[in-house]
């Protein structure tokens, strides 16, 4: 288990399309083909330095369109591979210098929703509410005005996770970063 730092975006018009075709790029030009473990020595280094700087480009730029949708949130608990069971039938996907970001095409005849909608109600764990709702939130944002549309997530593992009682203790205290 892992801090983790999940990013959403979804990207509409021409954009979207340029998304998707670069991730896939990305996607094809990894060296080992083996499915069940991943690192970003897998990716030459030319496509782990533009993937970041593309993701760095985009969150510069999050308040623009063609971003119409964003959102980031703080998960203590998730495993890394959770987001594989939210994006349905996707593999699309770079391990970059600045995590590792995922690409999901819309519109997808809803699976991507009614995959998460009952999650993001009632998970087992909240942190699963969190990724499953904002997915969800994404996926439908402005989906009227451009059903065709990239979903863009990126997923950053900060630190391994704290126990409760490191949870606790860090919170019954004043951090010195806040009294200065």
């Amino acid at each position: 288990m892992a801090i983790q730092q999940w990013t959403i975006l979804k990207l509409v018009g021409p954009p979207g399309d340029d998304a998707a075709a670069r991730v896939g790029r990305w996607w094809r030009a990894r060296h080992n083909s083996d499915l069940s473990c991943f690192t970003p020595q897998d990716w030459p280094t030319r496509v782990r330095r533009a993937a970041a700087n593309y993701f760095s480009r985009l969150i510069e730029h999050r308040f623009e369109m063609p971003v119409a949708y964003f959102s980031e949130h703080t998960d203590l608990w998730s495993a890394g591979g959770v987001i594989q069971w939210h994006l349905v039938d996707t593999t699309s996907h770079v391990l970059h210098d600045a995590g590792e970001l995922w690409c999901y095409r819309l519109p997808d005849r809803g699976k991507l929703v009614r995959r998460n909608s009952p999650r993001a109600r009632r998970a087992q764990f909240p942190e699963s509410e969190w990724l499953a709702g904002r997915l969800v939130e994404a996926a439908r944002a402005y989906e009227t005005l451009w059903p065709n549309a990239v979903l863009l997530v990126n997923r950053r593992a900060i630190t391994t996770s704290p126990t409760d009682d490191q949870l606790k203790a860090a919170a019954a205290r004043l951090p010195t970063w806040l009294t200065r």
